[in-house]
């Protein structure tokens, strides 16, 4: 679950940007600290029929290439997904047996990022995100963004 929900959280930054993608890898990785453990590390690259920007198609394939990696026994320690081979909306081509109806799921992804948008991201989600969140993530090591949040710049006071 929480490879499908990076994924859809990159996948919305796609569309904020206008952008579609044709090339979906997905890795997972071991904890190298845990010698004593069995150790596994792989990567999948999924190639798209068509380009495309749809949290619904972009996550069938995710969970295609997730389900040819993963193997049963092992303690993993990180998923991701990443897509390459992003092109600008107005230059998709087209699959010759694509059967995709691009407008509805425009609309469709149209109508969840408003949601999202309205209240709250986690709110509403693909239901093969599931509806408990089983993992947390890990910020316990962050580095400040003070070079990027004007709220966190440090304020010094000289007496």
């Amino acid at each position: 679950m929480a490879t499908v929900t990076h994924a859809a959280n990159y996948f919305l930054k796609l569309r904020q940007q206008g952008s579609f993608a044709s090339l979906l890898t997905v890795l997972i990785t071991f904890h190298k600290f845990f010698e004593h453990d069995r150790q596994y590390t792989n990567s999948k690259t999924q190639f798209l029929p068509a380009a495309t920007n749809s949290d619904i198609k972009l996550i069938h394939y995710a969970n295609i290439a997730l389900k040819a990696i993963y193997r049963d026994g092992y303690w993993y320690k990180k998923s991701g997904v990443f897509v390459t081979d992003i092109v600008p909306q107005n230059q998709v081509q087209q699959g010759l047996l694509d059967t995709l109806n691009r407008e509805k799921h425009a609309k469709l992804m149209e109508v969840i990022d408003g949601l999202t948008d309205r209240f709250g991201r986690g709110k509403v989600s693909v239901a093969t995100q599931g509806v408990e969140k089983a993992w947390l993530l890990r910020s316990d090591m962050k580095s400040p963004c003070y070079t990027t949040r004007l709220s966190e710049i440090q304020t010094v006071y000289l007496r």
